[in-house]
């Protein structure tokens, strides 16, 4: 099986966002070219930013067209250098791998390209939080 025929239904292998720490991104696995538009990331955390040790909702958003194709996600909460910041918790339709590390979908499907997961912000004096993403339909 070549690497662009292979997907991950019931979730992405660990270490995949596309983050500098990371190194690498979805099409490691999947094949193709990487691009900067097939999802999004929202949130529940304030324009003014985190507050210290609060749980905050994160939904990660496929926004790939479905044509029969299953979606699937793989997010991080990270620093420039890799780093993990504060606590994942997975939610309905979603796990943690990595040592939690990363969320991502536990079954790829044809109809959810939504999931909803909790963040726990880090301590004070942490700084810059970045949800890096890769978003996938395969």
């Amino acid at each position: 099986m070549s690497a662009y025929e292979s997907y991950y239904p019931t979730g992405a292998p660990a270490g995949y966002t596309g983050s500098p720490g990371d190194g690498n991104n979805c099409t490691s696995c999947h094949g193709g070219t990487a691009t900067t538009s097939p999802g999004w990331i929202t949130s529940d955390i304030p324009g003014s930013g985190y507050i210290p040790g609060v749980t905050y909702q994160i939904t990660a958003t496929n926004s790939l067209a479905g044509n029969g194709k299953k979606y699937g996600f793989e997010v991080s909460p990270q620093n420039t250098s890799g780093t993990l910041l504060g606590t994942l918790t997975a939610g309905t339709g979603t796990q943690l791998v990595g040592n939690g590390k990363y969320v991502t979908h536990s079954l790829a499907t044809l109809v959810t390209n939504s999931w909803t997961f909790s963040w726990t912000a880090p301590v004070a004096g942490t700084g810059n939080v970045t949800f890096y993403g890769a978003f996938a339909r395969g």
